[in-house]
């Protein structure tokens, strides 16, 4: 904040999300050219359109969230299937399936699969190929490629060095 106040100022008029500059771009050597301007253009444009977008995705939520909830069942349905009803325990719910749920007031979706939802096996240590054990062929080039890349990355680092010290240039 300024002698004459703050430069940005952003808030809720009667339900309507307004943000507010209170200098002259047009006027300003240097603002357009900085690169927290277009940064503070998009925050902006982003917090005026949120709220619209949390009205057309509705409450869609990961599996695994903590629903905190005063009602003792929680309704799950999928599109095509008859809705299944469970009995809760306490105010906690954890959503441990995908598809559409209603607890009490709270109404929403739950996606993104948990482990225990899905038929595909983790690769519990990434620097082995899960298909050798089955006879499939070995790709070198499959799978996480970090600790790869980062030991590329320290072999190039390392013969840099090498050849810098050798030759003796400083």
């Amino acid at each position: 904040v300024g002698p004459a106040g703050p430069i940005l100022s952003a808030g809720e008029v009667r339900g309507q999300r307004l943000v507010l500059l209170a200098c002259s771009p047009q006027r300003s050597e240097r603002l357009g050219y900085t690169a927290s301007w277009p940064l503070m253009l998009g925050n902006a444009i982003l917090w005026l359109t949120q709220p619209s977008q949390e009205a057309r995705t509705g409450n869609n939520l990961r599996t695994g969230h903590l629903l905190e909830v005063e009602a003792p069942t929680i309704e799950w349905s999928l599109p095509g299937q008859e809705p299944e009803v469970e009995q809760r325990l306490g105010n906690l719910t954890e959503l441990a399936r995908i598809g559409l749920f209603r607890c009490g007031d709270v109404e929403g979706s739950a996606s993104l699969l948990s482990r225990a939802e899905t038929h595909l096996l983790g690769n519990p240590n990434p620097l082995t190929f899960s298909g050798e054990a089955r006879g499939e062929s070995l790709v070198a080039l499959r799978g996480d490629m970090r600790p790869f890349l980062l030991v590329l990355v320290v072999c190039v680092l390392v013969l840099e060095a090498w050849l810098f010290h050798r030759a003796g240039v400083f």
